[in-house]
């Protein structure tokens, strides 16, 4: 399995303050093929504090991971959900 990583980072509105920097990442998870992998269950924790849980969608990405400060995440696979 291989994984990709998609950073990201948000941008304050016009003629407003910006806000503290915001970091986040996202993960696709792929094959040996390079194909997406779809219903994979991960773990994602943050600073070894937070952890965050759930499945890959339809294009094999994780749910994105905003946080205030530069942060190390630890991703981490279960397997895929049977029959969906």
């Amino acid at each position: 399995m291989f994984m990709q990583k998609d950073t990201g980072t948000a941008s304050a509105a016009p003629h407003k303050a910006p806000p503290a920097e915001q970091y986040d990442e996202q993960f696709t998870l792929l094959d040996e093929a390079w194909r997406r992998l779809a219903n994979v269950r991960y773990r994602i924790v943050v600073d070894d504090e937070r952890v965050i849980t759930g499945a890959t969608n339809a294009k094999g990405k994780t749910e994105r991971i905003k946080t205030d400060a530069a942060s190390s995440l630890g991703l981490y696979t279960t397997g895929a959900i049977e029959n969906e």
